[in-house]
């Protein structure tokens, strides 16, 4: 099985405002700059013979350029043992309708 979700590169200034907060907490494992995503889908274990089907009904998606501004940040697990930093962002109507078309796309082959 495969875990897998549906995410957009980041910017690279917002990249690095989020490389930013590393030095704010103590013990945790980073990522590199340039793993920073937004995840638009969590799609959650699917077979491997499932992962084509799911990259073409994907690759069909197109949307132009729009801003995101960050809109706070949180953890995943707990302040002594954090398990992941996310940063909420606002959501403009791009952003929306995208994660609407990601969401068709993958409710026509069955992945509701």
């Amino acid at each position: 099985m495969m875990r897998l979700f549906v995410g957009i590169e980041l910017p690279e200034t917002v990249r690095r405002s989020l490389g930013l907060l590393r030095g704010g907490i103590r013990g945790a494992k980073w990522q590199r700059d340039d793993q920073f995503h937004l995840t638009l889908r969590f799609i959650g274990e699917v077979p491997p013979s499932h992962l084509e089907e799911i990259v073409r009904a994907l690759a069909g998606i197109g949307f132009s350029p729009f801003d995101l501004r960050l809109a706070g940040v949180g953890l995943f697990g707990n302040e002594r043992q954090p398990r992941l930093l996310w940063a909420g962002v606002e959501e403009p109507e791009p952003l929306r309708h995208l994660a609407r078309k990601v969401n068709q796309a993958l409710e026509r082959i069955g992945i509701a």
